[in-house]
């Protein structure tokens, strides 16, 4: 008889920690002082845009603040508006409203609003979710009636998992009592693999249906990037910067100026080249620019009320003075005023930045190493098929030097790492890889924190951890919870941790642009998630139930034990799905620093309207984290379907969650401070591979175990997979990558002549240093 007291316990626990956190917030976003915190980027677009009444929709009448952010890479209090296309529906004002409204949104009315990232991302979960579901169909309509009909003999086995037999004396683990932690006697144990005898013709069952769910997540894998594909030509046909524009990584030192750029790409391609732009080295000028940029923040701020008309209110500014002096207050009697002041701002650095251009220009007259450019250049052509062309053309023999890809998106750029000296950057990646290592191997210890909650009684075998059964049989309800709940919320909140301390690392790196450093976020959190979370604990759970206090190692214990461990996957799939997930709706640590610089500007926050704003402003989306967490989600669901067919709903939901959750941060309360086209999704490709191919390595060891030799098939599976990537990059990769000449824009011919407005020459100043903006 299954026992699913401790299942039942957790996702009551869960769900009613969901429900709270879901009419929290429902009370939160009804606060007046609130409403804007909750949905930054609607209440933002209504006010810059315009609203109907009758619909609460955003027009598309009124004008624009910015049609092209004049500084790239400087996110300003506008800058996440995309255009009036921005027609996202009200939140509501129910306790589920909003998830309605974010259901209600379309795709393409998504990729309209916020890009190619956001779709991809959420095209990403419902893949995972598709075939968390296709498999639902044979691993709950055949394994699980299989595995709990199964014929094993349970009472071979005691508490830890290891065969006793009873005719050699007494159970050397009696006193662990039936207070146990195994999930055989104790929880899920008859529902999986576990519950079938060695070498039983059932397990057919399981091998053919992990040939089969192998087969459908490449089926559907490959169609996703079939429609990736067909996103990214869509994307590079538009009349966006990055279309125009080759990046030049390893400048050679006889190039040391734009204009010497200019001359050598003008020679390859006579005629097509519009510009070509350099990073500086020096960051005065930039830091200038910096200060000119939220000046004309503000300026148009304050043009942008007047133009609303509303009205001539007092307003109070708190003006952040230069270093070494006191910080001030000035009163200005109105929005006009607000106006003349800025301009009278933004004209003296006007001045400040022209004297520091001539001291750049003399610098670099003088010297060419020392104050001049860095070793990266940008090329702006006159139309996308010549810039597609640059950017798969060889046109240098040295091929460490002059490497070329398509340029980023303006917005992308880091403009403080590009100009890093490329010499330094291999000694840096060393060392980042050996700080990488040795917090792999300090983070096994919460890692182990966590199991050993898990597993209290495994430890009361130990001399001297007996009390811990005193814990369990306190209550039984309190013992399940301990052992269910606790330790998969002490695993996430240590892994809740690390993305921040691997961003840290990861810029001493120096990356070049924004979406790169969430990807390196994204290829470390993984490998920390899958070797942490998923090997090391089921390895540590294992060896603790099987060894015990005696080293000894059964392998049919052992077989049990791996099975058994879809119990503690299972509960740290409603955790994260019920418990984690939902509280990112309340951001609870935006809205601390919120109260806290709304205490420090109270008297500025209450007069002025856009100081008040830019405390509420928008977060910014995690990709790396996010991405990394719905791998790990998809990994543990997909290698425990045949293991444990139940973990397949408890996946479904925690990614269905994390997709409403995810969905509504993007539409209404995160910023999308760069755009990189979804070039995120071919290394998620790779890693969801990697999950397919941990899935064949895991029922092959276990059927292996379970003496069952057709098993062997599966030793091709791995092959297979890499197959089926290598097959699956070669025909999408550089399709998505670069245009084919069929697919430059009909305004365009073959030869890279624009015609109908498709002209690179309104993109000249795109990649220009923010530091010579004029």
């Amino acid at each position: 008889m299954v026992n699913f007291e401790p299942f039942l316990s957790v996702l009551a626990l869960n769900v009613i920690v969901a429900l709270v956190v879901f009419f929290l917030f429902w009370a939160l976003r009804s606060l007046k002082s609130l409403r804007y915190f909750y949905a930054p980027l609607y209440h933002d677009a209504i006010r810059i845009f315009g609203a109907d009444p009758a619909t609460s929709a955003l027009s598309v009448n009124t004008p624009r603040i910015h049609d092209i952010n004049p500084y790239p890479g400087m996110p300003g209090v506008y800058s996440h508006l995309s255009a009036a296309t921005y027609n996202v529906p009200s939140p509501g004002h129910g306790p589920f409203s909003w998830i309605y409204a974010t259901l209600s949104f379309s795709e393409d009315q998504l990729l309209a609003a916020r890009g190619l990232d956001v779709v991809m991302y959420l095209r990403t979960l419902r893949l995972m979710i598709i075939i968390c579901c296709v498999l639902m169909v044979p691993c709950i309509g055949i394994l699980l009636p299989l595995n709990y009909t199964g014929d094993s003999e349970f009472e071979q086995y005691n508490g830890n998992g290891t065969n006793w037999n009873p005719e050699h004396g007494n159970n050397p683990w009696s006193n662990i009592g039936t207070y146990n932690s195994t999930a055989l006697e104790n929880g899920l144990g008859m529902l999986t693999i576990a519950n079938i005898v060695d070498g039983s013709m059932r397990l057919w069952a399981h091998l053919l249906t992990s040939i089969g769910a192998t087969a459908v997540c490449f089926l559907l894998m490959y169609k996703e990037y079939s429609r990736y594909s067909h996103l990214r030509i869509r994307y590079n046909q538009q009349q966006r910067p990055h279309n125009y524009a080759v990046m030049v990584k390893g400048v050679p030192a006889f190039i040391t100026t734009p204009a010497q750029l200019r001359d050598f790409f003008v020679r390859a391609h006579p005629g097509r080249v519009v510009d070509t732009h350099m990073p500086l080295k020096d960051k005065t000028l930039r830091e200038l620019q910096k200060r000119k940029y939220r000046a004309l923040q503000r300026l148009e701020h304050f043009r942008a009320l007047i133009h609303r008309n509303q009205g001539s209110s007092i307003t109070h500014l708190f003006l952040k003075q230069h270093k070494g002096k006191k910080k001030g207050y000035m009163a200005l009697e109105s929005h006009e005023e607000a106006v003349a002041h800025y301009e009278e701002k933004i004209a003296k650095l006007d001045i400040k930045i022209r004297e520091e251009k001539v001291k750049h220009d003399k610098r670099i007259g003088s010297s060419h190493s020392a104050d001049g450019y860095g070793p990266v250049g940008f090329v702006v052509f006159n139309s996308i098929a010549a810039a597609s062309q640059c950017a798969q053309s060889l046109i240098y023999s040295n091929l460490r030097q002059l490497r070329l890809r398509q340029a980023p998106e303006p917005d992308d750029i880091h403009w403080s790492l590009v100009t890093k000296n490329t010499k330094n950057r291999f000694s840096l990646l060393l060392m980042c890889y050996f700080v990488f290592g040795i917090l792999i191997l300090f983070w096994f210890i919460p890692v182990t924190f966590a199991q050993a909650l898990a597993n209290l009684s495994a430890l009361a075998s130990f001399e001297g951890l007996s009390w811990f059964i005193s814990v369990i049989e306190f209550n039984p309800i309190v013992g399940n919870l301990v052992q269910g709940f606790l330790p998969a919320l002490v695993l996430i909140i240590f892994q809740q941790l690390l993305p921040l301390i691997i961003k840290i690392i990861l810029r001493l790196k120096g990356v070049y642009t924004r979406s790169q450093l969430e990807k390196e976020v994204l290829y470390v959190f993984h490998v920390f998630q899958v070797v942490n979370v998923l090997l090391f604990s089921t390895a540590l759970r294992t060896l603790v139930k099987v060894i015990g206090p005696h080293v000894q190692i059964d392998v049919g214990g052992l077989a049990l034990s791996v099975g058994a461990q879809s119990a503690f996957f299972i509960n740290y799939l409603l955790v994260y799905g019920l418990s984690s997930i939902p509280k990112d709706l309340l951001r609870a640590g935006e809205l601390f620093i919120r109260q806290v610089r709304r205490f420090h500007n109270r008297k500025e926050v209450l007069r002025s309207e856009q100081i008040s704003r830019e405390v509420d402003r928008p977060d910014i989306f995690e990709y790396g984290q996010r991405y990394a967490n719905a791998l790990l989600m998809f990994t543990i669901s997909l290698c425990f379907c045949c293991v444990a067919p139940i973990i397949l709903p408890c996946g479904v939901i925690a990614m269905s969650m994390e997709y409403v959750v995810a969905k509504y941060l993007l539409m209404y309360t995160s910023n999308q401070r760069f755009h990189s086209g979804g070039r995120f999704w071919p290394c998620v490709f790779n890693r969801m591979v990697v999950g397919v191919v941990m899935f064949q390595v895991l029922m092959f060891g276990l059927l292996t175990l379970k003496v069952f030799p057709p098993s062997l098939i599966l030793v091709i599976m791995p092959i297979v997979a890499y197959i089926f990537a290598r097959w699956s990059h070669k025909k999408y990769f550089k399709l998505s990558r670069h245009l084919a000449s069929i697919d430059y824009p009909p305004e365009e011919d073959l030869e890279g002549t624009a015609e109908g407005g498709y002209d690179g020459e309104k993109f000249r100043y795109a990649y220009r240093d923010p530091g010579l903006m004029d």
